[in-house]
C-alpha cells in the first residue's frame, strides 16, 4: 500500500488506500471460524500496520454478488462499501450486451438501496468457455455455464463507460468516485477484456473507453480522486 502506483482514494480529506475483499462463505469458515470479532481484529491490526507505515485506515470494499448479505457483512465487518467482482446474470446461452447492461443497472439499483456505500461494477461481457474448456484447476467451481452474453462492440464500450462515470458522478451511494471494470484482463472468462494490442494493435479498446470518459462533459476529478 506504500508503493507509489497502490490506488489510493481520497475521501473526506483523507488519502486511503482502497482493499477489495472478494467474499466467499467457506473461506470465512476456513479462516476465522465464522467469527466477526476475529475478522475485525484482522482488520484493526491491519489499519493499524497501515497507520505505522504513514497510510490512511484502508478504504474496504466487501465484494459479494447479493447486495443485502453483502451490507450485512459489511456492517458487521466494519466495511466501508459493497460491490461484486461481476454482476450476476440471468442464465441465457445468446445473451446481448444490451440486455447485461440493464442488469448491470438493476443491480446498481439494488446496491444503493441497501443504504451501503457502493462500488459499482461496469460489465463489458460474459463468456466463460475458455474457462470452462481449459480450467486452472479440475477442482475449481465455474459459476458462469449457463450465463454467455456478447462483449460489446466499441460504440457500446463508450456508452457503457460514459454511464457508468454518470452513475458515480451523480449517485450518493459512491463517495469514493470509484468503479471497476469486468472485465479488464481475465481471458479466461471473457467478457471483452480490454487487451490493447491482442489483436488491436492500434489500440482501439482503449481508445473506445477514453471516449467513454470524455463524452462526459467535465469528469472532475478523474477516476479514482475525490469528488
Amino acid at each position: 500500500m506504500r508503493q507509489s502506483n497502490y490506488q489510493k482514494i481520497q475521501i473526506e480529506g483523507q488519502e486511503r488506500p482502497i482493499l477489495f475483499l472478494m467474499w466467499t462463505d467457506a473461506q470465512f469458515e476456513t479462516v476465522f471460524h465464522n467469527n466477526f470479532d476475529d475478522f475485525r481484529s484482522m482488520l484493526t491490526e491491519l489499519q493499524s500496520k497501515a497507520l505505522a507505515a504513514g497510510l490512511n485506515k484502508p478504504y474496504l470494499v466487501i465484494l459479494k454478488g447479493r447486495p443485502e448479505l453483502g451490507a450485512d457483512l459489511a456492517r458487521k465487518a466494519g466495511a466501508d462499501a459493497i460491490g461484486t467482482y461481476s454482476v450476476p446474470l440471468a442464465p441465457n446461452k445468446f445473451g446481448s450486451f444490451d440486455s447485461m447492461r440493464k442488469q448491470s443497472r438493476l443491480f446498481w439499483s439494488e446496491l444503493a438501496a441497501t443504504g451501503m456505500p457502493v462500488v459499482p461494477t461496469m460489465m463489458t461481457g460474459f463468456d466463460q468457455r475458455p474457462l470452462l474448456t481449459h480450467p486452472f484447476d479440475p477442482n475449481t467451481k465455474v459459476t458462469g455455464r449457463e450465463a454467455i452474453y456478447a462483449a460489446a462492440t466499441n460504440n457500446e464500450l463508450t456508452d457503457e463507460v460514459s454511464s457508468v462515470v454518470e452513475f458515480v458522478e451523480t449517485s450518493n451511494a459512491v463517495p469514493s468516485n470509484v468503479f471497476l471494470v469486468y472485465s479488464w484482463n481475465e481471458n479466461s472468462e471473457g467478457g471483452g477484456s480490454l487487451n490493447e494490442t491482442l489483436g488491436d494493435p492500434s489500440g482501439k479498446r482503449l481508445e473506445a473507453f477514453r471516449l467513454g470518459l470524455s463524452k462526459r462533459k467535465a469528469i472532475h476529478p478523474p477516476y479514482g480522486q475525490s469528488k
